[in-house]
């Protein structure tokens, strides 16, 4: 019975031990995993457009700065995670919050910022359609409370921006932006450099 007992005893410690190996592995891999993410993500960077504009260029869609006295419009605002650099980014031309976004259409490398803009108090701004397609496709975060059916102008610090939607492009709420003071197009995912866009049919097709 003793050597029964001894014999039980050994296999649980073994059992555990191989249990902590198999964790201690698992959290090894996971960790690897974080620290590659990581390094995919792109580091973020901001260029002057013009003397009213700059672009921050990295990790999915660009975004747009136009500071103004009134405060800062942005044109889209990437994922949720590039919050607090795009803030930091913004800071780096403009002492002002950032008041308003111009959503170019749903896809979350450009609107995954909303919640954490439109709880700051920013106005957020979508195609009608666009909205529809971030219900529909269950995109997290918090809906943009003004749309636009063919073309919104905004007056933002005494300065004018145009979004205006064209017809379906790779999804059935493309919007573009324009900045006429500037003659500046920000075209969202309609026009990649050095790419295809991607088409986005199969999801919106019978919305078109």
């Amino acid at each position: 019975m003793q050597r029964s007992c001894v014999k039980r005893t050994a296999e649980i410690t073994m059992n555990k031990r191989i249990a902590v190996h198999l964790g201690v592995i698992a959290f090894a891999v996971v960790a690897l995993w974080v620290s590659a993410e990581a390094q995919r993500r792109e580091a973020l960077t901001v260029e002057k457009v013009t003397n009213n504009l700059w672009v921050i260029i990295g990790n999915g869609g660009n975004v747009e700065v136009m500071p103004t006295n009134d405060g800062v419009l942005l044109v889209d605002d990437k994922f949720a995670e590039d919050v607090p650099d795009i803030i930091a980014k913004v800071k780096t031309v403009s002492d002002k919050p950032i008041r308003c976004v111009l959503n170019t259409h749903q896809h979350v490398d450009h609107t995954g910022g909303n919640s954490a803009m439109i709880r700051a108090a920013a106005e957020v701004i979508i195609h009608k359609n666009a909205r529809v397609n971030l219900v529909s496709e269950k995109i997290a975060g918090l809906l943009p409370p003004v749309t636009f059916s063919d073309e919104m102008q905004v007056f933002w610090g005494c300065k004018e921006v145009r979004a205006r939607y064209l017809g379906r492009g790779q999804t059935n709420g493309d919007a573009v932006i324009y900045f006429p003071s500037d003659r500046v197009l920000h075209t969202g995912d309609l026009f990649i450099n050095g790419s295809v866009p991607y088409a986005d049919y199969d999801a919106h097709l019978h919305r078109a």
